[in-house]
């Protein structure tokens, strides 16, 4: 069984997730905030990581940086999500390492189609 790592402040969002992506087969782990997301992702080593960039204490860009920087999870796919309509945002997507963007709101299918693309994809170490 995959395990996907969900960061998102949003308690809701994550329930949400949870119930989908364990009802189509995955482990789910979940973080409320950047730094939790680094601790849990350090620690559980995820297959995946489904990044909020909008969060307290380290936002998902700085996530996401620090992720690539570190050895032991820089190979772990990260496909960032967000709703904020910033024009800056896929160029910063890509400086922050981001395996894939997503948009809020999506639907769930799409989401899935997602996860599944970056999990057969091979890492880019």
């Amino acid at each position: 069984m995959q395990t996907v790592l969900v960061v998102d402040d949003e308690l809701n969002i994550r329930h949400m997730l949870r119930v989908m992506l364990e009802m189509s087969g995955f482990k789910v782990l979940e973080a409320s905030d950047g730094v939790q997301a680094l601790e849990t992702a350090v620690e559980a080593k995820p297959d995946i990581i489904m990044l909020d960039i909008m969060m307290p204490k380290l936002d998902g860009y700085s996530v996401c940086k620090q992720l690539r920087e570190n050895d032991d999870v820089k190979h772990i796919p990260v496909l960032m999500m967000s709703g904020d309509n910033a024009t800056r945002q896929h160029q910063l997507e890509y400086e922050a390492c981001a395996d894939q963007f997503l948009r809020k709101p999506f639907q769930f299918d799409q989401l899935l189609a997602h996860v599944n693309h970056l999990l057969k994809t091979p890492a880019q170490v």
